[in-house]
Formats: C-alpha cells, structure tokens, sequence
C-alpha cells in the first residue's frame, strides 16, 4: 500500500493576526510589522506622489492640503507643490486646478514564512543600538529576538530562549494562554506567560540604569555548574551548525532553574527568571499589561482565581481580579502592591493608559472601566451594564451616555494621551476621550469616526497613520485628521446592529475624487447633562474627534470556509454556451471569504490569465516587436478613432490568406476621448520568419505595408522614434519608416544585440562585441570605441531611471517619476567567464567601471562587491562537507562527493553545474534594480538590489519557488544552427502605468512589484510562448501580442480585476454578506452560494440602551460568471432562524416522465432551526434543480438561469452533511446518517448507521463511505448489496473532526482528516495488519502538523507527468496505441481532460484552504521519488531555520486542545510518509555547490531532484 504524500503550502496565509509599529530598517522612520499566522512580514511607508485635477475650486478649506503630515522624520511637502501648476490652464478653464499630494502607500520591505506560529510579539530597543529590535514568542515557551541587519537586508537572530521544561509543566498537556508577550514600557523588561502559571522575566540592561554595577554581568549566570559545562561542551557541535556566521555569538544553553538560552548579545542584558503567579495568588490569567508612572517595571494582571459561568451568573459575578505586581529585577522581587477584586466576570481585556494619567482600561462586554491605584471610573456603554455590577458594586457607573454598541471582541489603542480609537465588533470606530481633573478620570467622551473592517489587532504608525489589521477582511491603512465636534449634537444611536445603515459615514478614500465631509462633521459630539460640573463646561470648547480616510490596504483571503473546482471557458468559444470543448476550458479555484459585511468570493488563480481583445491565426512567427515612428506623415496614414470606442483589429496580406479579419474583441475598457493620436501609441509591427519579415501598421486596423526578405533578429528605435533599426543575421539596416534604407552596415554573425536610443550593441559569436552610437546630426550609426579583453558570454545595455549606479546618489524620500534618460545615465554589463562568473558595469558615455561582481555562476545568496563569504552561502561549507560526509557515508559510498578519494571527480562535477548565462538583464522596479538572468539549463535567477552600511551596492537572491528549466529534450537540428539568443525578458508598462516583465520560453513567467515586493506568477495555460512584445493602441491600452504554439496571434490586456499582491493571483467580488458554503453546477457553468446576514429578532424602542438582538438570515443564490461575477441572477430566501449546515451538488438516480431513470444534478441543503436550548432543533432537507428560464422573447444565448424547488421535508433533528453515493442522497441528522432514494420524487429510506455524537462531514467514493464526527473521529463504511450499511472499521480515539476526504494514490485508497489542532492525520483500512484487530480499527499512518484550521478538502484529478510518474495503465495505452491495438477512438471513463491538458483519476491531488486565508496542496508520490525526496528532507533538517526554529518539531503531531493518543503499538513506528515540501523546496534557494553537496551525501545529483520536483509541481498547475 503506498501511503506517500508531498505537502506544500502554495499560498501562505493572509489574514493578519498581530500588528505593532518599530523602526526596524531605519532609526527615524517607523516600520509595520505583521503576523499572519506563521508569515512574519516587515513593510515601510513611502509618500506616493499624486497629481489631481480638481474643478469648481470654491473655497473648499484646503480639503486635505496637508493630507499627509510627517511621518516621524519625513518631510511634508511644501503648499508651493499643490498650486505650482494652478495656472497654466488658466486660458481653458478658469475653474480647473492642478494639484499636487503625496499619499501614504505601504511598500513590503522582508517576508518570511517560519516554522511556527507567531503566538506575540513586541519590539524593544536596546542601549547600544540605534533600531528596534523584534520579539518573537513561539508555542510552547520559545522566545527569539531579531534584529535588522543592513549588509544582508534581512532580519538575523540576536539571542534564542526556550524555557520548555516539564518542572514547569506541572504534568499538565494542555494550556488555555498561549505565550503572551509584553514588553516594559522603558524597554527594561519583557515578560511571558509560561505554561499559564508562571511568569518569564527578560530583564534589559539600560545605559543610565542604577543596576549597571558590573559590566562583566551577563544575561546567564556564570556560575561554575558542572552540569553547564558538560553541556556546553556535548552542544558545541550544534552551535557550530546552527550559528550563521554574521558577527553574532551565541551562548550554550543552561539547565536547572535557569531557562536554556542561547544568546547573542551578553553585555546587554541581565539573568533572567521566573515567577510563580500562583505563589502570589493569580490564576487564570485572563491578560496583562505594564503601567506607566511607575519606577520599577509594574504588571497589572486581569486574572479570575474563581471561574464561573453563564448559569451561575446569578449567584457568582463578580470573579475578575486586578492585581498589580511590582518586578524588581536586581533582587529578583516582586512584591504586590495593589488590587482590585469583585470586577464583572466577563472583564476581557487591558489596556495601559500613557502619562500623565497612568493606569489602564479594563475591557468588559458592556462596561468600559477606567482604574489606577487610587480612582475608579465605568462608563457603561448600553443597558446591561447596570445587571453585571447590580447593586453591590463598589463604585457607581456613568450612564450618560447616548450611543449604544457593546465591546466584546474590540480592539483599542491610544493616538494621543488622553485619546484612543476603539474598533468594534462590527467594524464601527469610536474615538474615546478621557476628560480629567489631571489626577483621575471624571468622565469619557465618545464620538463616532466612521466604518470600517472587523479588527483584530490596531496599532498606530505615526501621529497621522493608523493601521487596522483583520484576519476577516482586508486590513487598512488609514489616515486620521483632527476636526473639531459640537459636545451638544450627538443624537441616540446603536450600533450593535452591523448591517444598519449608521449616521456616521464609512470610512473613505482620501486621494479619491472629492469626498464631502460634511456628514461626518455633523455627527460628532455627545449630549451633556444638565447638572454637568463647571470644570466640564471649560472643557467643552476643547473636545475633538477624528476624520478618518483610506491611504492603502493589505488584501486577505480568509477565513476560507469553503471551496470548490470551478471551471470557465476560453473567451474565443464562450459565445457557444453549448461547447462542450474541454480544450478550451480553464479550471478555477473559488473560495468563501471574509465574515460580515467584508464577506467575498475569491477566485484563485495559479497562472495569469489576461482579458483576450482579439486573437487570429498567423504561423510560422518566430519574434515580434512593436516600433515607433515619428514623422510629419505618420500622423495622416493613420487612421484616428473620434469617438473613443473600440473597434476590431483586422490584418491583411497574412502569408495563409490576403485579408484576415479579426474577431470582435471581447473585452477591454474604453480609450479617453481625443481627437489627437497619442504619441506614446506605437505605430508599427514587425514580425519575423524564417526568411522574410512582415511589417504592418497599428492603427484601428492591422494593415500590411510591407515585407521584408530578410529574417530579423532585432529591431528598435534611434534617433528619438525617426528611425528603426533592423539587426539581421549578416549586418544592420537603418530605416526611415517602414521601407526607405538609408544606412546598411555588414557584421559577423550575430550571437545577440541590444538596441537602446542612440545605441546598438551586437555581441558575435567569437564572444567579441561591438558598439555603435547615433549621430543625431546625420542620422548615422557610427563606431562607438570600446573594447573588452576577454571573451563575453553575454551584454545588454540598461538606463538607469534612478541613478542607483551613481555613487553621488542620495535617496529622496518622495518618489520622482519624471526621470529624463539621457546618455549619462545608460550602462553596459558585461558578463565574462572570469572566476566563476564576472559582472562588470560601465557607464557607456565616461567608458567607466562603476560596478564589478564575481561568482556569478555559483547562485549565492548574496552578490556585491564586498560581501562576506558567511553572506554568500546559506550553508558552512567546511562544517557542512562533515556533517554531510558522516551522515551520507551509506553503501559502499562511490557516490558520495566528499570523500577524500574523490576531491577531483567533485571540482569536475561542481565545474559541471556552474552554468553559464544565456542571457542577463537589469531592470528597475518600484525604485530598486533587480538583476534577471537566464543560464543554460533554464533556471531563471532573480536578484533585489539594495544598498548596505557603507552605501555599497549589493543583491540579494529572490527565492521565487518556479523551476523553469525544460525536461531533458533532443535538440533539433534548427535549434542547433540557430546560434543567436532569442531575447527572453521583455518589460512593459501594464494599464495601470507600472512596469512589469515578461520571462518568455517553455515556462513562460510574469515578475510583478506589488508594494515594491516582487511576485512572480506563471503563465502556462496557453503552453510555451516563445514570442511577446508589449502593444500599446487605440483599441488597447497597455496590452501585449504573444503568440502560442500553435500559430495563433493574441492580442490581449492584463486584468485590473485582479489583485497581484499575494503568491496567486487573486480576484475578489465582493458580497458584503458572509458567505459559508459554494458549489459548481458543471452542466449549467454556475455557481450557487449561501450567504447570510443578520436581521433584527424583535423592535426596540428608538430610545432604548438595549443591544439589538439579531439573527441571521439565510438566502442561497445563484452566479453566472459568463454574464457577470458581481450579480445575482437568482436567489431563494430560508425561513427565519433556519441555518444552512450543509449543502452540495449530487448526481441522484431520477425517473423522468417518459420513465427513464439516469443520473441528474440536484442541489441539495441541509438545515437547522435554532429557537433556544428550550426547543428541540430540527431541520430540513431541500431539493433543487437549476432549470433555464427565457419567455417567448429571448433566445437560448441570453435565456436566464433559476432554481425549481422539488423537494422539501422537515427532520427531526438538524441536517449537518449531505453526499452521494451510487445515484442515492446520504444525509445526516445529528449522530445518524440515512440513505436515501429520489428516484420517486421523494425521499424513501433504505438504511441508516448510528455514530455517536454530531456528524459534520461526509466523504464518498464509489459505495465507500466517510464520516466525520465533531468529537468522536472517523467511521469507515460501506454501501454494500444496495441493501445495507456495514461499518468497516473506524477510530477509536477521541479527535475533533474538521473535514474529512479520500486520499488516491493509484490502487490505494487513504482517509484524510483535519483535526482542531490543525493536524492533518492519515488513515487506512487494512485487515490484514495484527494492529488493526481485523481491519475494526483505523491505523493512523501519518500525522503532519500544517499550523491553520482546515475546514474544507477538495480533491481533483492530477495533471499527468511528463514520464517521471506516469501509472501503469497509461504505459499500457501508449503501448497499445504505438501497435494499434487501441479499441475504438474515444477516451476511456478514467481519464478526462482539462485545459488542454491530459488528466488521469489514478492519481488524485487534494487542495485544502486554511481559516487563515492559506492554501495548501496534497499530492501522492510514486515510491523511487518518495525515497529520494525522504533522503534529502533528513539532510534538510541540519540547514538552519529562520528565527532558529526547528522544522522537523513544528510538523510533529500537536495536541493543544484534545486528548488524542497515539497506539503505544505505532507511537515510536510511525514513517514520515507527508514530506514537507516546504522545507524540500528550500533545496532549490541554495547554491551549486550546496545542492551538490547535499545531493551527493544522499547519493544523487541536482538534476535528479530538481527534475522530480518539476514533475510534482507541474501537477498542480490546474488552474
């Protein structure tokens, strides 16, 4: 049986979990740093510059002139920018005003995905350092500090703790606090909760501190511990491993009381310890915060020593404690020194309040508590915080306020000393007031500051930024001004209804188009009361509230709670609704998102899919360009469209006919109405042959000019777009337009070239080059004298928008986009075979080196003139040739690369895999140059540039996750008489102005610079494109030609609908409603949804200080993405109180009535009706069919699509899963699960099984069953005789199920579930193994830890490989076919076919999303590359992790939550058969020589292993 598995995360996750603010990159500018489950990012905020056109310049007060103040250092711009343009349109419109802003954008500076869950963290900075550094808490008790490091431009550790001891433990397994993380307000100490009763105590050495009396202290105590030594001594090995080498030393662990530690920075920081909360009396510590206004670091913890619950409310209240806790970390004290007891149980949360008041804020459901250690003050927010405290409360509440909302599950932080913003469950801002008499809080003032995401973490960035992250919706930048609000204006408003429309307006676009605000200032201020106190009436005057506006956001996918496999249909064949085609078919990955009123669809792409304008047939195309030309007649032969609209393209004259019509183009937006032809269109298309070359011109129509009898191998522009030059295989000609020669120079042959405005530069194949330049004065091409010693392998020329090369350079803090390119600023590299590989830069104008690099062969991590050698490699190569030599020393030990005996036969297979460059670019994206090159094998190599302390330039390796190089293929005879270089990376400008690049070949790619971060996407859904130019026209903006394959021309634009800032290219519709399940009618190409929102249960009296009680209400609707994503074309509303638990499409055995009985698609729902835990819950099964709708007036093409209820019947207990099976429904109610027939019209039972407590997952293959039960694991059953039901075997522990699904890899069949601590465990039935008792119980295979919530498997047929992995049955058929022995033409019922692409069922991928808006894949393996790929995890394992984490520990078994145990008789026994492909995929991050290090300890070679992991990952590439 073949249980083998690769996992892989193919989207990390996206929702964010925690958010703070540090100045991690620079001193004086803040960073945002963000925790997205186990992805650690580090972004940076730029002043985006901004031109708007505003009309009607009444005198708007300023409207956000100074929109963006200074953040920290940065500095504003000057009120001469915005009004410098003012007047030159002055003559066409007195009432127009050019405007100039800069708006505050979010630029991704570090992204890292770690080998752990960010449980905390917090920033700190030390004495000695100038940058905040990063704290980091990790399950169960790991601590680690990172600190930025500029000569890398990463983050690197500065000290490791780990404090997972079992004395700490108290035999307990499972904590209910994770390792909350706090960090002093002084920065003199951080704590941790450990293990729920006891506390961690980092303390910080300070530079004034009255602790530094020895400066020889150490953060360990160095005390003469025999144990410690021997230790040191048995770990020494490890550290040597595990340290990288970059001036930083790490300490040895330590035991005892001590925590074991590793450390980097001794001098900086004290002994640490624990405390024992119990010791002090706190218990069920519920959170903690340090206070202000106090010398010694103080901890205010919230703790509930006796716990109670909501049946005991009545009798037992008030069980929350405040006690504060001083820490004295030189005599390691910490003595009590106030408390509070009797507090409301459902006290939640803590907030410190910054000076000069002091004290903190307790959090409650319907009270908003204000305490220090001599005041107390509650506002209660709505009408059931009089029955919380009731009468024996210590101190009154004030009731005065008007607005109603309660504060479960709200974030708060404070913008100013006395002010915070509070986001709500619901997504409502409120600005909060503290009005005091300068000692304690007399009272609170709320205003309203607008709409916006559901929250779960706030931090503010500046004194003008605030960042609000959400793992349920898209996080937000926002910007918040002051404005002043009338205090006698607030009106009676609640806002525990999410869904009401409210008085305060959402939050809005700033640097959109005009926004009014006057709205928002009319619903500031709070009613006084009538007896207010004199010192509140001075204060009136002076209150103030917040307008709040959107600068940027971060875009999120979870929680993904359900998702289907989709399809949609080439636009070329879309028109025929009836096409059954599946060549022209594209699968989709459609996902629920979001919660509330942030709820979408997101539709998940794996490559980029462009909207198609136009597209014809045109063969034998081997390049193409599109050409400017500038002429005093170019503008009359072009045909100009007045009115804007768009027109088909058409060619003429094509090699296959005389006149080729185009298709009317599908999609593409409207071009701006203008009479005049824009000189940024381009005027001509070249397309070469094998021996000629055809030219047209672009206008509204593709029209042939004329044709060339040469075949070309480059064109470009000189001489300002007034002449074309046409590199050809023997020499260059200069054209004037598209015909006229006036200059033709003979060369050598032509290895490559490179034209750049006024330069063409042609490398021959001997590797020697030449250089000509215009001379504009008789538009010549004259010799250029340069010239190079050694030979080249390869040259290109690059301009430098930027002047990065320029040592003069200095950063501007605002971005300049209108950078002249003139001849000083244009550069030529030169790559040369010089040690390993030599990049030289010269400035082409001065012929000066500016810029010179070595080892460019070898792949290192890093590239610069000065980098250290710890900086190129990721791995030691000394430690690493012995570690790997022990441990690969297996067999007989011939292949092992790192013996001694074999040191020659490893130079000649190191010398083998340096491989040379066939062609290299430089490119600017988003302000930073990336060097892009190409080597013999087809690995595409990107490196960031960036500059380091000295203000040196260096690069840095992306490690984008592609594997572009081909499968071992013969070369053709062509290909090998073929010696010029076909130019693979092309950039042009996309329609939203920014400039992405095209890396053509087998593989083709796309690099976008999302937030100034690199993201590359693939692009293989129309096979290998070897052809692209980008085509900028009337009848399309900013698009590209590329030509497939197979001969076929298209024209096309990239979508604007899509979102290119994560790893998938992803588009979102929104819906505004939650959305919690999705299902694909593949007959009818529609998906149904089912959506809910909440609706009011009973009406409250408009003045009443009750919460609204809602429920939600559940409709299910229908989407036709062929007419649009954004509309509904039908929906179906369920009664009120009735949840949707489950619903799906089923093929049910039905009987027509001409009394034929086939399989028919259904859409079947399960409900439940909620009335109280005093009412029975009940449900209901409902059965639709989806019928086409038209009248007497429409046609088949725009007849409409409806649901037709046939069937419904109520339950008696709730319906939690539905299936198929064999043509009959299985259903679930409760524990019980029935089957059904429908081929009546009605449901008839036929059988039923009982499980045990609440089924929530069905799974079906064939007549084989799965379930899932939500405490009690899995059954395995059977639907055998079509008569009954028999159990086979099932689990006998106690797991919390979240989905279930069937693993296929060829014959064996595996059961897959995803459990509630985020495991993914492995099961199967096999009778015939002792441990199973007869097959009655399930053996658990193989566990994986994947570290997210799983709610929903999807499972679908692999894309077949290209020989690697092809099953046996598939070798038979070719075999069959190669004889012609094949029965008949058609295809058998176990393969299908998809995209083109042939698909076979023996093998079956799975996908599965994450709550945390990830998405991972399952793929089964073959033994030979299961064994290869185990090998080289093992040796994985030895790399070190980022942040020191361990990656084998992070994907074992966890059991936070639930009591489940392993067989004692496979506890020890079971085989790692999920290989973590994420640690794998790191091979392919490393450099030659340690991937052939490595590969050789395990007895294979880099080829081997990439080649299999090609394999695996172009069996996903399904969408």
């Amino acid at each position: 049986m073949s249980f083998e598995v690769f996992q892989k995360q193919l989207l990390p996750p996206t929702g964010v979990e925690l958010c703070i603010k540090a100045n991690i990159i620079h001193s004086d500018q803040p960073n945002l740093i963000l925790s997205k489950t186990n992805v650690l990012q580090i972004y940076s905020i730029r002043n985006e510059k901004i031109e708007k056109i505003e009309t009607n310049v009444v005198d708007q007060q300023q409207m956000i002139d100074s929109i963006v103040s200074n953040i920290d250092s940065e500095e504003q711009p000057t009120q001469e920018e915005s009004t410098m343009n003012n007047g030159n349109n002055s003559h066409s419109n007195s009432n127009v005003k050019k405007k100039i802003e800069y708006k505050p954008i979010l630029e991704l500076v570090i992204e890292k995905t770690l080998f752990g869950n960010i449980e905390s963290m917090a920033s700190i900075r030390f004495h000695d350092s100038d940058r905040d550094s990063l704290i980091l808490s990790f399950r169960d008790a790991k601590i680690v500090i990172l600190e930025y490091n500029q000569d890398t431009n990463d983050m690197e550790i500065k000290s490791m703790h780990y404090y997972e001891q079992e004395a700490y433990k108290n035999g307990r397994h499972h904590f209910k606090v994770p390792p909350m993380l706090k960090v002093d307000i002084q920065q003199r100490c951080a704590v941790m909760m450990l293990y729920d009763r006891h506390l961690v105590v980092l303390p910080f050495k300070q530079s004034t501190s009255i602790l530094d009396e020895d400066d020889d202290t150490d953060f360990l105590n160095d005390d003469n511990d025999d144990t410690n030594k021997m230790l040191e001594e048995e770990d020494d090995e490890l550290d040597q491993l595990f340290s990288q080498s970059k001036g930083s030393k790490q300490d040895k662990p330590a035991t005892g009381d001590k925590e074991q530690a590793t450390t980097a920075a001794k001098k900086s920081k004290l002994e640490s310890y624990i405390i024992d909360l119990k010791a002090l009396g706190i218990q069920n510590v519920k959170d903690f915060c340090f206070l202000y206004k106090y010398y010694e670091p103080t901890l205010l913890f919230l703790h509930e020593p006796s716990q109670t619950w909501t049946g005991r409310i009545s009798v037992k209240k008030f069980t929350s404690h405040l006690t504060a806790v001083s820490l004295n970390t030189s005599q390691k004290t910490n003595p009590v020194i106030w408390s509070i007891d009797q507090f409301p149980y459902n006290c939640h949360s803590l907030v410190s309040v910054p000076d000069p008041l002091g004290g903190a804020l307790v959090i409650s459901a319907n009270i908003l508590f204000y305490i220090n250690q001599s005041s107390r003050y509650g506002l209660a927010v709505n009408e059931y915080a009089t029955k919380d405290t009731g009468d024996q409360f210590s101190f009154p509440l004030d009731l005065s306020l008007n607005l109603v909302f309660t504060l479960d599950r709200s974030n708060f932080v404070f913008l100013e000393s006395d002010k915070f913003i509070g986001s709500l469950k619901g997504g409502e801002l409120l600005i909060f007031h503290l009005i005091s008499d300068g000692r304690s809080v007399q009272r609170m003032h709320v205003s309203k500051a607008g709409g916006s995401v559901l929250t779960s973490s706030v931090c503010v960035l500046s004194n003008n930024l605030i960042f609000l992250g959400s793992r349920l919706g898209d996080s937000l930048l926002l910007q918040y001004t002051e404005k002043s609000i009338s205090d006698e204006s607030l009106e009676h408003e609640n806002f525990s209804n999410p869904y009401k429309k409210q008085k305060t307006s959402e939050v809005f676009d700033l640097f959109d188009d005009e926004n009014e605000t006057n709205e928002q200032d009319a619903n500031g201020g709070a009613e006084e009361e009538e007896d207010e106190d004199d010192i509140f009436k001075e204060k009136k005057n002076q209150l103030k509230s917040y307008q709040l506006g959107i600068c940027d956001q971060i875009s999120n996918l979870g929680p993904i709670g359900d998702m289907v496999v989709g399809a949609t249909y080439s636009p070329l064949t879309e028109e025929d609704s009836t096409s059954t085609n599946d060549d022209d078919r594209y699968l989709e990955l459609v996902t629920c998102s979001g919660y509330g009123k942030n709820g979408s669809l997101s539709v998940l792409q794996y490559n980029v899919r462009p909207d198609l304008i136009t597209a014809f047939d045109l063969p034998g195309v081997k390049r193409a360009w599109t050409l400017y030309y500038d002429s005093e007649n170019s503008s009359s032969t072009m045909s100009k469209d007045i009115t804007g609209k768009k027109r088909p393209l058409e060619s003429s004259n094509t090699p296959a006919a005389t006149t080729t019509t185009a298709p009317t183009p599908t999609a593409t937006p409207a071009p701006s109405t203008t009479t005049d032809i824009d000189p940024t269109w381009h005027n001509y298309l070249f397309l070469s042959l094998n021996d000629n070359t055809l030219v047209f011109q672009t206008g509204d129509q593709l029209k042939e000019v004329v044709k060339l009898n040469t075949e070309t191998l480059d064109v470009g522009n000189v001489f300002g777009k007034k002449r074309i030059v046409q590199v050809h295989s023997s020499g260059i000609k200069l054209f004037s337009g598209h015909s006229t020669i006036t200059q033709e120079i003979t060369t050598k042959s032509i290895k490559s070239s490179f034209i750049l405005d006024p330069f063409v530069l042609l490398l021959f194949t001997d590797g020697t080059m030449n250089i000509m330049k215009g001379n504009s004065s008789v538009h010549q091409l004259m010799d250029f004298d340069f010239t190079y010693p050694d030979p080249i392998v390869s040259c290109s020329l690059f301009i430098d928008t930027i002047s990065y090369f320029n040592s003069s350079n200095s950063d501007s803090l605002f971005e300049d986009n209108n950078n002249n390119s003139s001849n000083s600023n244009i550069y030529l590299n030169i790559i040369s075979n010089k040690n390993s590989g030599t990049l030289e830069i010269y400035r082409l104008e001065t012929k000066e080196l500016v810029y010179k690099i070595h080892n460019l062969y070898n792949e290192y991590d890093y590239l610069g003139t000065n980098v250290n050698d710890t900086f190129r490699n990721t791995l030691d190569k000394n430690l690493m040739a012995t570690i790997f030599n022990n441990n690969g020393s297996t067999g007989n030990g011939n292949g092992n690369g790192t013996n001694s005996n074999n040191n020659n036969n490893n130079n000649n297979n190191l010398n083998k895999y340096l491989n040379q460059i066939n062609e290299f670019s430089i490119q600017f994206l988003s302000n930073s140059p990336y060097l892009i090159f190409i080597n013999k094998l087809g690995d595409l190599l990107v490196y960031t540039g960036f500059k380091n302390k000295e203000n040196q330039i260096n690069f840095k390796k992306l490690n984008h996750g592609y594997i572009t190089r081909s499968p071992p293929t013969t070369t053709t005879k062509e290909e090998k008489k073929n010696n010029y270089i076909e130019k693979k990376i092309i950039s042009f400008l996309s329609s939203n102005n920014k400039k992405v690049i095209f890396i053509a070949g087998k593989k083709p790619l796309w690099l976008f610079c999302e937030k100034a971060y690199p993201r590359i996407f693939s692009m293989d859904n129309d096979g290998p494109i070897e052809t692209f130019t980008g085509f900028h026209n009337v009848n399309c903006h900013h698009g590209f030609i590329y030509f497939t394959d197979k001969g076929q021309l298209r024209i096309c634009q990239l979508s604007q609908l899509i979102n290119y800032e994560n790893h998938w290219p992803v588009r979102k519709i929104p819906v505004k409603s939650t959305t919690h399940k999705i299902a694909y009618h593949s007959k009818e190409r529609c998906y149904v949804v089912v959506v809910s929102f909440p609706q009011v249960t009973t009406e409250l009296d408009p003045n009443s200080k009750q919460p609204i009680l809602t429920d939600e209400k559940f409709q299910i609707k229908l989407i036709d993405p062929s007419i649009d994503w954004n509309h509904f074309i039908d929906s179906f509303s369920l009664q009120d109180r009735e949840t949707v638990l489950a619903m799906k499409i089923v093929s049910l055995k039905h009987t027509d009535a001409d009394g034929v009985t086939k399989p028919r698609p259904f859409l079947v729902l399960g409900t439940a009706f909620t009335f109280g835990e005093d009412t029975q819950c009940k449900g209901r099964v409902l059965i639709f069919e989806i019928i086409t709708h038209k009248n007497q007036f429409q046609t088949d093409a725009i007849s409409e699509k409806r649901f037709n209820l046939l069937f419904e019947k109520e339950q008696k207990g709730p319906v939690t899963a539905v299936a198929c099976a064999n043509g009959l429904l299985l259903m679930t109610i409760g524990p019980k699960l029935i089957i059904n027939n429908f081929s009546t019209g009605s449901l008839v039972g036929l059988a039923f099984y009982d499980a045990q407590i609440y089924i929530i997952s069905i799974s079906t293959i064939k007549n084989y069953i799965l379930i899932g039960d939500m405490y009690k694991s899995v059954y395995f059953l059977q639907w055998k005789d079509g008569k009954q039901l028999v159990l086979l075997s099932k689990d006998y522990q106690s797991l919390n199920i979240f989905s279930t699904d069937f693993l296929i890899n060829q014959k064996t069949l595996g059961l897959l579930v995803s459990d509630l601590d985020k495991n993914i465990l492995l099961f199967s039935f096999d009778p015939q193994d002792p441990n199973s008792r007869s097959g009655q119980m399930m053996l658990c295979k193989a566990d994986f830890h994947v570290g997210s919530n799983i709610q929903k498997f999807v499972r679908t047929p692999m894309k077949s490989s290209l020989g690697l992995y092809k099953t046996l049955e598939s070798v038979k058929k070719e075999k069959e076919k190669q004889n012609g022995k094949e029965n008949g033409g058609g295809k058998s019922s176990n393969e299908i076919t998809a995209a083109g692409k042939n698909i076979e069922n023996q093998q079956q991928i799975v996908f599965f999303g994450t709550l945390d808006g990830g998405l991972n894949v399952l793929r089964p393996l073959e033994i030979k590359p299961y064994q290869l790929l185990l090998e080289l995890q093992s040796k994985m394992y030895y790399l070190p992790q980022y942040a020191g984490l361990n990656a084998k520990a992070y994907r074992a078994f966890k059991s936070f939550k639930q009591k489940y145990h392993f067989s004692p008789s496979t506890i020890h026994q079971l085989p790692k058969y999920i290989l973590d492909g994420d640690l794998i995929s790191k091979f392919l991050t490393l450099s030659v020589d340690d991937k052939l290090l490595i590969s050789q300890s395990i007895l294979s070679n880099p080829d081997e292993i990439i080649e299999t992991l090609s394999n695996i990952y172009d069996s996903w590439n399904l969408f």
